[in-house]
């Protein structure tokens, strides 16, 4: 019924649903970041940098060393990431990972090599996968707001803006999807 709502495929609402399941149990280690309540509010986003992104952003820190003597390429690269997360968040990710994890320039030499050209398309595919793991995460946290929301009756006014907000989300997933199977 929610993917018919949003026009987006049954299954990505399923692997959104399976993520927020995951990141429940995850959060009953922590009771602040434990499931609401209809008594109590929402959830906040959670920190978008977990596992995958931690691993996603790792890389992308050892191919922007990899890169830092090729002229222009590394302020190319360091826009693209802007664009993906917002520059708040970027200067979060700049402090906790690109500067802390130069290290993993030597992982990314042997699993990539050092041809630019291929850096570069590897760290696309990185943003790809990284901007899809936040739009995901954002959806689950929205579906959460949503079903919450339904719950106590809160103002539809909020679950419309939601709604449409899941739908833009469900478009640029989409987009990510059919660009990517047009790279492969």
């Amino acid at each position: 019924l929610i993917g018919e709502r949003l026009h987006i495929p049954e299954s990505a609402v399923w692997d959104d649903v399976k993520a927020y399941e995951k990141a429940q149990i995850r959060a009953k280690s922590d009771p602040q970041k434990a499931r609401s309540t209809p008594e109590s509010p929402p959830p906040k986003a959670p920190d978008p940098v977990l596992a995958k992104e931690h691993a996603i952003l790792k890389k992308i820190s050892g191919i922007r060393t990899v890169l830092t003597g090729v002229a222009g390429v590394v302020e190319k690269l360091d826009a693209q990431l802007r664009a993906v997360v917002g520059e708040e968040k970027y200067n979060v990710i700049h402090t906790e990972y690109l500067t802390q994890y130069k290290d993993s320039a030597f992982e990314i030499e042997v699993l990539y090599g050092n041809d630019p050209q291929a850096l570069e398309k590897t760290f696309g595919e990185l943003i790809q996968s990284l901007e899809e793991s936040l739009l995901r995460e954002e959806f689950a946290v929205l579906m959460e707001k949503i079903t919450v929301a339904e719950r106590t009756k809160d103002s539809e006014n909020e679950v419309q803006k939601w709604l449409a907000r899941c739908q833009e989300i469900g478009i640029r997933l989409r987009g990510i999807e059919e660009k990517r199977s047009r790279n492969n």
